[in-house]
């Protein structure tokens, strides 16, 4: 038998060694003497057995190293390591959609969408004619283009009768550009009042020999200018509209006229179809005192025919006299009329844009 004498002490460090290898120790033991008492048929069998048993506990102890040693790696570099994952991982999904979001949009832009309540919007275009002057100057060769500005669809009352005016058709005063009326109240309060009227919103004279005139004017007005051509450009804006209302802006757009009293349905047929006041373009010889006799200040209510008048320039609308002017408008300096902003001259006659 073979017997082994170690002396430990107690609590240090080789007991601890002593007691993790005494079964291994006691194994050889037996193998030792197994071996010994045994024939060699049996001890070559034995030696073929240990060396198997020997090289796979080798394998299993480096196994269980190399684990040992990724699995400390991997403790001091996981933080390191889930953040590239993670940053991979967003950088894939934000790809994504961002994809998802533009194929959306592809397909959304073709649609017809639903809104509140369930109403379906469509797609509505209207037609702006847009009338462009591409006039010469006479002392050169150059050209120029003038664009004149396109009729806006809003709701325009007539003066006169209260009723809505079709945009196609309305009467404007030349000095102010205000809608006056529709064509046929115009025409026959014109001649109802002696061929000569005043405009109802800038009180100028409009004679009404001058009256229905249409847009050619312009080729009179400009002397040095020359109207070459006139081009209608016709361009589709997008409007979305409600399902509900597209009947109701249909009906509106088709219908020539929308009163229904006997003074529109009187309408002369020898009046242009756009026509506008213009007035007269001889200079008046009249003094201004006799011009703004029987028009009152409203501010102090008194005669303007004994007082400097002022007046605004943009929608020649008579303001009031020079003192009350001064006093009433010196801080909040726009028309009272068309809030325009203007400047004060030093006569105080007209005001400037």
């Amino acid at each position: 038998m073979l017997s082994f004498k170690v002396s430990i002490n107690d609590g240090g460090l080789f007991e601890k060694v002593f007691l993790v290898l005494h079964p291994f120790i006691q194994l050889l033991k037996l193998l030792k003497h197994f071996v010994v008492t045994s024939t060699p048929s049996v001890r070559l069998q034995l030696l073929y057995l240990l060396q198997f048993a020997i090289s796979e506990f080798f394998a299993l102890i480096c196994l269980i190293v190399t684990m040992g040693f990724l699995l400390c790696v991997s403790v001091l570099f996981l933080p390191l390591f889930l953040g590239i994952v993670i940053s991979i991982i967003w950088c894939y999904l934000s790809l994504e959609s961002t994809i998802v979001s533009m194929q959306m949009v592809q397909k959304m832009s073709g649609r017809v969408y639903s809104g509140i309540m369930g109403t379906k919007v469509v797609k509505c275009f209207r037609n702006i004619f847009k009338i462009t002057f591409k006039v010469n100057e006479e002392s050169g060769d150059s050209e120029r283009v003038n664009s004149a500005g396109a009729l806006q669809n809003r709701n325009i009352s007539c003066t006169i009768c209260m009723e809505e005016v079709i945009i196609n058709n309305p009467v404007r005063c030349q000095q102010c550009s205000q809608v006056v009326g529709c064509n046929d109240c115009v025409s026959l309060w014109f001649h109802s009042s002696n061929l000569s009227a005043h405009c109802p919103l800038c009180r100028d004279y409009v004679p009404c020999v001058t009256s229905a005139q249409t847009i050619d004017i312009f080729e009179r007005r400009c002397s040095h200018f020359q109207i070459k051509r006139i081009q209608y450009n016709v361009k589709m804006l997008p409007k979305i509209l409600l399902e509900r209302k597209q009947q109701q802006i249909m009906q509106k757009i088709g219908r020539t006229y929308t009163t229904q009293n006997k003074v529109a349905k009187r309408k002369k047929p020898e009046m242009p179809k756009d026509w506008y006041m213009m007035p007269d373009l001889e200079e008046s010889t009249r003094p201004a005192e006799e011009s703004y006799e029987g028009t009152d200040c409203i501010i102090c209510c008194r005669s303007l025919s004994s007082h400097i008048p002022a007046q605004c320039k943009f929608c020649k609308q008579i303001v009031g006299c020079e003192s009350c002017i001064y006093i009433c408008f010196k801080n909040d300096q726009r028309c009272p009329f068309c809030r325009h902003k203007w400047e004060l001259l030093s006569n105080c006659v007209t005001y400037l844009m």
